[in-house]
């Protein structure tokens, strides 16, 4: 008999059954990005799309992580990664740094604390303006949870702000690893 995890409301052989994920446990890895903000206001630059029932079980959770650059003022620029769209709870967040020239990076850790609960884990660097923040008991269906948002706002001048790459990763309690990937 193989090894068997329960995800969602299925049970799946995780000897042929594999989320769809990399070597190292990651649903997606997206780089060579050059996503500039378009106006003034906060707004979505990217949407990762989270599969159902991926977050059932207690102590599972998602890893994001995403980095970019800003343009060359002195103008205030802000970045955030936020459950389900651009109202939704804030993971992470610099807060409103005037950087000029430089980089910034994003992470943030959404795990699954109960039916409807979550605790929310981020930390930012934004040139040297570093934050870390926790945020416990969201009320959040985390086994609907349908997407995860990475925003940006720049409210003096559009285009303040570019988003370069992220990275998202599942968080389990653990799992099988093997050259092709991570069983299930």
């Amino acid at each position: 008999m193989s090894l068997q995890k329960r995800l969602g409301n299925n049970l799946l052989d995780a000897g042929i059954a594999r989320v769809g994920m990399s070597q190292d446990g990651c649903l997606y890895n997206v780089g060579g990005l050059n996503t500039t903000t378009l106006t003034t206001s906060e707004e979505v630059l990217a949407t990762i799309t989270v599969q159902r029932n991926l977050l059932y079980n207690v102590r599972e959770g998602l890893y994001i992580w995403a980095f970019g650059t800003t343009k060359n003022n002195g103008n205030n620029k802000q970045v955030r990664i936020r459950l389900v769209g651009l109202t939704g709870s804030i993971v992470a967040d610099t807060g409103a740094v005037a950087l000029n020239n430089g980089a910034f990076m994003v992470e943030g850790w959404i795990l699954r604390a109960g039916a409807n609960s979550s605790e929310l884990v981020g930390r930012t660097a934004m040139g040297t303006t570093p934050t870390t923040s926790y945020l416990a008991d969201v009320t959040t269906a985390m086994a609907t949870l349908g997407s995860v948002v990475i925003t940006g706002a720049t409210p003096t001048a559009a285009g303040d702000l570019i988003l370069k790459g992220y990275r998202v990763c599942y968080v389990s309690r653990g799992g099988v690893m093997t050259a092709g990937g991570v069983l299930a």
